[in-house]
């Protein structure tokens, strides 16, 4: 099943329907395993666990005061997370969970580099489409874009940025040390000229709470690194800069903001339920 983790770690910024069906031979894995009653029972005592039954129980209660009929549809988009327990109980080693973290960043690399590639050749007209990449929404407008959906890809290149991070606090040698940095400003200006708002929101998030945990000697030139990394880019003109600017437009319809905010949340709540 080593190589189900490591598939699984590659294709899930990807495809969808790949890492799926992925998450099938997990589960066939699981159900044939021995001492699953023991095993079971030990994630009573895990806390990750204990916080994923609990998001779920709280996702099945608050449908008692939504107006709207989504239950089987939310519990299919967050029931993926019951899987993770499951991944926990396959006993897999250490290497093996460090070596699947080296897949899952290769994933992202690769969404990152076709996605600049194939941008630049339709934007210099050497091919008429995006082929390959997610193109059902936003198509008339020019930003970086993967294999799935935006902010999904966001949240995940939000997370690589903090994996390679623990990467560069380990690593002692020098030069390693700035091909890590070299990764983490590619991750940096992905997540920025992209559209997910999503991964860069958690990104500026659960920096500060990151680093402050985080006891190491680089600590402040790590800040001083990122600081300047995403000012730098943030400054310049880009596809988040400008949905940033578009949403909190005031005279956007000849709306107030507060009317504006009052749509654009409606019109959620319309769609999400």
């Amino acid at each position: 099943m080593n190589i189900s983790l490591f598939l699984f770690a590659f294709f899930i910024s990807i495809s969808n329907s790949i890492s799926s069906i992925i998450l099938i031979f997990f589960l066939i894995a699981f159900l044939i395993q021995k001492n699953k009653k023991e095993k079971i029972k030990r994630l009573y005592q895990d806390t990750l666990s204990k916080a994923i039954f609990l998001f779920i129980l709280f996702v099945c209660i608050s449908f008692a005061w939504s107006k709207n009929n989504l239950f089987f549809s939310s519990i299919n988009q967050y029931v993926i997370i019951l899987f993770i327990p499951i991944l926990g109980l396959l006993n897999y080693k250490n290497r093996e969970k460090k070596l699947a973290l080296v897949f899952f960043l290769s994933g992202v690399f690769f969404n990152i580099i076709l996605s600049f590639l194939i941008t630049k050749l339709h934007q210099y007209n050497i091919i008429n489409e995006l082929y390959f990449l997610k193109n059902d929404h936003y198509k008339n407008i020019l930003y970086l874009r993967g294999f799935i959906d935006h902010s999904s890809l966001s949240v995940l290149t939000s997370f690589s940025i903090f994996i390679v991070l623990e990467f560069l606090f380990k690593e002692k040698l020098h030069k390693k040390k700035i091909g890590y940095f070299i990764l983490i400003l590619i991750l940096i200006f992905f997540l920025i000229h992209s559209y997910g708002r999503t991964g860069f929101i958690l990104f500026l998030i659960l920096s500060p709470i990151y680093l402050v945990f985080k006891k190491t000697p680089q600590l402040k030139l790590l800040v001083c690194f990122l600081c300047l990394t995403t000012l730098t880019i943030v400054l310049t003109p880009n596809p988040l800069k400008l949905r940033i600017q578009q949403t909190y437009q005031a005279q956007n319809n000849n709306l107030t903001i507060e009317k504006k905010i009052l749509k654009d949340a409606k019109y959620m709540s319309d769609s999400l339920g």
